[in-house]
């Protein structure tokens, strides 16, 4: 229940401020602005329908979501380690192509003139 009333007041949260800080062209830092508005929003008690008290603390939601967005860039910076030899790999692999390619068109005109 407690994490279905995180979600729930987050995405309120979120709702209420998707036009200041995410929607359109923004300045650089505006999801840290977001953060910090979390960040100093005071803790909220909700009661569901079921009678049951949560407390909602915007500390910790920020913190969630500054440790998800860590493993997000981990994960990035694991995948984006592998593109440079990847695209080495690539233009080899073109260079290559072209080189057989090209030997290939020259071998056979060569070869064909003096067949004639």
């Amino acid at each position: 229940m407690r994490e279905d009333s995180n979600r729930e007041w987050l995405r309120n949260f979120y709702s209420e401020r998707v036009a200041e800080f995410f929607d359109g062209d923004l300045p650089y830092g505006r999801a840290d602005d977001f953060i910090e508005e979390l960040l100093l929003s005071t803790p909220s008690i909700i009661h569901s329908e079921d009678s049951k008290i949560s407390l909602i603390d915007p500390y910790r939601l920020a913190e969630q979501i500054i440790e998800t967005r860590n493993d997000i860039v981990l994960e990035w910076i694991e995948a984006m380690s592998a593109v440079n030899a990847d695209h080495q790999d690539g233009i080899r692999r073109i260079l290559l192509n072209k080189r057989m390619s090209t030997s290939d068109q020259s071998g056979s005109s060569s070869g064909s003139e003096g067949f004639e």
